[in-house]
């Protein structure tokens, strides 16, 4: 029922992850599932639901997982993750930690890893912004951000998977990177933006 997009086709050397944010199943947010190559960090496949319950999505991530040969597995864990989770890890976002989440991503797409994506998923990270009076990213009403949830849970896994550089980049160190994106242009634009309005796009 095109809820599954696929990007990338599986390989057998690659080891893969998974991001899941989980919603009721009412017809209104999603649930979603991230695949992520670890090593590359790019995005593989991406599963979107907004009718399978908490308790249906289990077999999707089976069927997922098991096409990517169990890849390391993070279920966001409030509220309706709960009747998700048997095994993998658990996440449980609070106000402490939704910015890290956002920033993981930000940071992925500053180093350029991510080259192509949904369009669902680009539509959410377009029109996530800085909320002036939460302190925090936020997306505005009426829109949703879990697949970008999805993503970033699906790249807290990818770092315990060692990074691997495109050929055409194999020369370039970790040292040399990080110089590089330390001294890169103040105005190259990123997926939200922390000063300014209430709430700004990307």
């Amino acid at each position: 029922r095109d809820r599954l997009q696929v990007l990338d086709d599986w390989e057998p050397d690659v080891e893969y992850t998974m991001g899941v944010d989980v919603a009721a199943g009412v017809g209104s947010d999603e649930s979603a599932i991230t695949v992520l190559d670890g090593g590359s960090r790019s995005l593989v496949a991406q599963w979107a639901c907004n009718r399978t319950t908490p308790s249906r999505l289990g077999e999707a991530i089976f069927r997922l997982g098991r096409a990517y040969e169990w890849p390391v597995l993070v279920i966001e864990s409030n509220v309706y993750g709960r009747r998700v989770i048997e095994d993998g890890k658990p996440w449980r976002t609070h106000g402490g930690n939704r910015a890290g989440l956002y920033e993981v991503v930000r940071a992925t797409l500053e180093d350029g890893l991510i080259e192509e994506m949904t369009a669902e998923l680009f539509e959410q990270l377009a029109s996530t912004g800085w909320n002036q009076r939460k302190n925090r990213p936020d997306h505005p009403a009426g829109k949703h951000d879990d697949r970008l949830i999805s993503l970033a849970l699906a790249l807290i896994a990818a770092q315990s998977v060692p990074l691997r550089l495109p050929e055409d980049r194999s020369r370039v160190t970790m040292e040399d990177l990080i110089r590089k994106n330390r001294t890169r242009d103040a105005q190259r634009p990123h997926p939200f933006n922390v000063r300014g309005d209430r709430r700004r796009p990307m």
